[in-house]
């Protein structure tokens, strides 16, 4: 977030690869090395986050920010209450975002599920862009008056939407002779 906030997106995006692939790579190393339990993976999952944090915030020391820790009980417990509420908000999402896997799963085979699943990742791959634009978008739109930004999201969503829907259309026809040519055993 401070990356972000410092427009330094090429960094941000680099320490969120790492995370992923590093999670990928012990995930791996444990699968083939026969370790892999939920501990091991808990573990592994901490380090790959806790690395890439160290990381982050070396190069924002570098750049000259100077970290200077000052307790204050009421904003720990603030930020502690409001960490919690986002992280159960996190959970339930996730659990939402697949309900209807698991819904599904239970009323018809596992070949429709596939295809399912195939099906609604194909479609959400059209909410990167929009996505995208707004994880750049959002601290320099903080930085600005509320008109400002307001003209900035004007002035750029027909852009958003209007590439978003070129994509689309491109996927339209492309899409069935792609899809099967991929899936196919």
């Amino acid at each position: 977030s401070v990356l972000r906030a410092t427009l330094n997106f090429g960094l941000a995006n680099s320490l969120q690869i790492s995370v992923e692939a590093s999670m990928v790579s012990c995930l791996a190393f444990l699968a083939v090395s026969g370790w892999l339990s939920v501990g091991m993976l808990v573990f592994g999952i901490v380090v790959a986050r806790k690395s890439a944090l160290a990381f982050g915030v070396g190069w924002l020391v570098s750049k000259g920010l100077k970290p200077i820790p000052l307790f204050q009980k009421r904003l720990l417990i603030e930020s502690l209450r409001f960490g919690i509420r986002n992280q159960l908000a996190n959970a339930v999402n996730i659990v939402n975002y697949r309900l209807d896997y698991l819904i599904l799963s239970v009323l018809t085979d596992t070949g429709t599920v596939g295809i399912y699943a195939v099906a609604s990742k194909a479609a959400e791959l059209f909410r990167l862009i929009p996505g995208s634009v707004g994880y750049v978008l959002e601290p320099k739109l903080a930085k600005q008056s509320p008109l400002e930004a307001s003209q900035t999201v004007k002035r750029l969503a027909a852009w958003v939407f209007l590439s978003n829907l070129v994509l689309l259309s491109l996927a339209f026809v492309v899409g069935p002779i792609v899809i099967p040519i991929i899936f196919t055993t």
